[in-house]
């Protein structure tokens, strides 16, 4: 079983580093990651749970997308 602060905080690293791809500026980056793991937070699914490794990436990936 997958340590749950342990996946978060795997999943906050990947975050960070697609928003400064996206933004190059560190504060902006890091108002963006926050904001995308709210809006991750509110629109996960038990479903997503069920997901592969590339698969949340991806929809990580859509979430910063449109907060962009």
């Amino acid at each position: 079983m997958v340590n749950t602060q342990q996946e978060s905080e795997r999943v906050l690293v990947l975050v960070q580093r697609y928003a400064r791809r996206f933004t190059r500026d560190p504060h902006d980056a890091d108002e963006l990651a926050q904001s995308t793991m709210i809006t991750a937070r509110l629109g996960w699914k038990s479903d997503l749970q069920e997901r592969s490794d590339a698969q949340l990436r991806a929809w990580l990936y859509r979430v910063m997308q449109r907060a962009w």
